[in-house]
């Protein structure tokens, strides 16, 4: 889980992650951008690690300044912004995979999300599918149209060629292999999508379910406002049945 200062939203996300079936608090990690107080100490008073975000390398450092003296940075507060974004999460999954986990995957979350009580048996039961599908690069527990009223389908799961997020299940060798070697310097979530100018799902699809397992309720955030999560975030369903378990009869 990626954290940063918003400790009124992280109480209710790591209220609801001890929730969920399955979860092994030796291998959930908190990584915090920032050195917020409270945030720190809410992650400890609810015996989870904590992880300090490793600062930028010296390569990071010289490649921003290249790119900021070239003009290929985005230096308007929009891109200032995204790029920190981008940066945190790319060392924080770099941080993951070379320092806090030999597992082949990993499940990514974000500090302002709801969890449903089957999420990790979803994510697991997607991992075998993805195991043996090339077809497939990931797995998201988020559905972008999964309005109330238009849902309901509490063990249907599809395929799509957008990148969902807002919870997603990622490999250690797509993300070895393809994803860190050339790792954004903005926008991170905008490059996973970009089929037209990256191509960086080459074709592949992610698996996500009709009812999402994740609920968005953070109107607070580097791009959100309360308007924009009124209007996107706030009607989309999440799975509340806790008798659904993985893979469904």
């Amino acid at each position: 889980m990626l954290a940063h200062a918003r400790p009124n939203r992280l109480k209710r996300t790591l209220a609801s992650l001890l929730e969920v079936r399955g979860l092994d608090r030796e291998r959930t990690f908190i990584v915090q951008d920032g050195n917020n107080a409270e945030v720190s100490r809410l992650v400890r008073s609810v015996g989870l690690r904590l992880v300090r975000l490793p600062l930028a390398s010296e390569a990071e450092r010289a490649r921003d300044a290249r790119e900021v003296e070239q003009g290929v940075a985005d230096t308007s507060e929009v891109g200032l912004k995204g790029a920190r974004i981008a940066k945190a999460y790319g060392r924080a999954l770099s941080h993951a995979f070379d320092r806090l986990t030999d597992d082949e995957a990993v499940v990514v979350v974000e500090d302002d999300l709801l969890f449903s009580a089957d999420l990790m048996e979803f994510f697991l039961a997607g991992f075998h599918v993805m195991s043996h599908d090339p077809t497939i690069w990931c797995v998201s527990a988020w559905n972008d149209n999964g309005f109330g009223g238009l849902v309901g389908n509490g063990t249907c799961v599809r395929r799509t060629g957008y990148f969902p997020g807002l919870g997603w299940l990622l490999s250690r060798r797509l993300f070895k292999e393809e994803l860190e070697p050339k790792w954004p310097s903005g926008h991170w979530d905008h490059w996973m999508r970009s089929e037209t100018v990256h191509r960086t799902s080459k074709g592949r699809e992610c698996l996500y379910p009709e009812v999402p397992r994740t609920f968005h309720h953070g109107a607070q955030g580097t791009f959100m406002d309360d308007a924009l999560h009124k209007k996107y975030f706030a009607p989309i369903a999440h799975n509340r049945d806790r008798s659904v378990s993985w893979p469904p009869a």
